[in-house]
């Protein structure tokens, strides 16, 4: 059986690798949120020809629609909120 200290080493470096991979991609989602935002992304923003479609996700994910891809941005803005609430403990915890 491995030496509890390592154990205990090696889970504390993969959960704060973890978190600071976490905090990048929370950081690009952010990014990715204010081009969305910028560019009039959104279903029904202005100006409409710059909306999402759903033949603009078909050529690129066709699993997936233009309602899904909103849907899938205001989810993440939800989670975020809750995200930065706390972002400081997290943080806190970073290389």
């Amino acid at each position: 059986m491995a030496d509890l200290a390592q154990k205990k080493s090696a889970f504390i470096r993969r959960y704060i690798d973890a978190v600071d991979v976490f905090v990048n991609q929370v950081n690009l989602l952010a990014g990715l949120k204010e081009e969305w935002d910028a560019n009039a992304y959104a279903t029904g923003a202005s100006p409409a020809e710059n909306n999402i479609t759903d033949a603009d996700c078909a050529t690129i994910a066709p699993w997936t629609d233009a309602l899904a891809l909103n849907e899938a941005v205001g989810a993440l803005v939800a989670t975020s909120d809750t995200f930065n609430a706390q972002r400081g403990y997290i943080e806190a915890i970073r290389p």
